[in-house]
């Protein structure tokens, strides 16, 4: 990782298997199956990136991305599980020019250190975390055609999906786990205005600048990622 550049990042870690590969390349041959994953991996790609995730890389026949940097968004739990989503819908739907593919997903939220610089570079080792290994974890347990949440995404989706409890998971260096099945999202969405906390003399500073500014209706305000600054222009 470039020191310069990393970053301790609240993130959502999305895995996405395809899953049955092994056994189609027997009765397909290489080629076709070579073709139909790559047409299959660049429109879960597209679906992923739709909604600002970012793809880290793949790892065997999944894929890895994760949301919150190098762009950060208040609803970046949600961005995932809706992704997350499509891709079980793509799954569903099929194509019938090319061969059925199955998926299934692993979601996590939490703190990761993320190199920002790798995002610009090779996607490689681009972050490292409890979140990353569990919902890693996660879509090794998941059924072909099911996403498995973790407790802190579970919890930041709750309002905005259906989820059922499988209950207490032995995860592999992490013990029992508790474990949720998506089921759906919700068909109207949950808009969640977030306070502004612990800027209260950063708040009074630009108020100042501002009133002093008022004939020309301008104020310039600049601040290294994640400091709030939409949320004050949403709040003000």
């Amino acid at each position: 990782m470039n020191e310069s550049a990393v970053e301790r990042r609240v993130i959502t870690a999305l895995f996405v298997d395809v899953v049955g590969s092994t056994a189609l390349t027997a009765e397909l041959g290489p080629e076709r199956l070579k073709r139909s994953l790559d047409r299959g991996f660049a429109q879960l790609k597209a679906l992923i990136t739709a909604e600002g995730g970012v793809v880290e890389k793949y790892v065997g026949d999944a894929i890895y991305a994760l949301f919150g940097a190098p762009t950060a968004h208040a609803d970046d739990p949600q961005r995932a599980l809706r992704a997350a989503h499509a891709c079980l819908r793509w799954a569903d739907a099929g194509d019938s020019s090319a061969v059925q593919l199955a998926v299934r997903v692993g979601l996590e939220t939490g703190e990761a250190i993320v190199d920002l610089a790798a995002s610009e570079t090779a996607h490689q080792q681009m972050s490292v975390g409890g979140c990353v290994n569990l919902a890693a974890r996660l879509q090794q347990l998941a059924e072909p055609g099911e996403a498995l949440v973790g407790p802190v995404c579970q919890s930041e989706n709750r309002d905005t999906a259906e989820f059922i409890l499988l209950g207490d998971r032995e995860i592999k260096g992490m013990g029992r786990v508790a474990v949720w099945r998506l089921v759906g999202l919700c068909r109207e969405p949950v808009v969640t205005h977030l306070p502004l906390v612990g800027r209260a003399s950063e708040m009074d500073l630009l108020r100042l600048a501002y009133g002093r500014a008022r004939s020309r209706r301008s104020v310039l305000v600049s601040g290294s990622p994640g400091q709030g600054k939409t949320r004050w222009s949403r709040s003000s």
